[in-house]
Formats: structure tokens, sequence, C-alpha cells
């Protein structure tokens, strides 16, 4: 995981998988396992059926593993 919360993660944006892993520094295999053991709300995009992620759901749950 990344120390540092990147500067480009912004709350409004929408992030894909690849994405959202290279922001967290974590696994394409450790999202899909946090997004269904709920620690992360996926959303899937309208046109092509991917998994889309809200930056401030992003920024949230790093903040969240951080607390430890």
């Amino acid at each position: 995981m990344t120390t540092v919360l990147p500067d480009t993660l912004l709350p409004y944006g929408q992030y894909g998988a690849k994405a959202a892993c290279e922001c967290l520094g974590i696994s394409d295999r450790t999202l899909r396992r946090w997004v269904a053991a709920g620690y992360i709300k996926k959303r899937v995009h309208k046109v092509n059926g991917r998994m889309v992620f809200r930056g401030d759901d992003l920024i949230a749950l790093w903040h969240a593993t951080r607390k430890g």
C-alpha cells in the first residue's frame, strides 16, 4: 500500500479498476476482494460495463486502511 495519498486522486473523479489499484498501491485481486467484502462500493460504467470507483470512496478507503 502507498504511504502518501496521490495528488492526482480527485474526490469528484471516477476511476477504473487499474487506476484505483495504482492509487491505493494494491493488486487487482485485493481490490476485488475488498469489493466482495463491502469495503468499497463499485459502480458499473453504463457504456462498457466495467467497474468504476468514485474518488471520494477511494480516499475514504485509503484513510480507513491507515487507521490500523
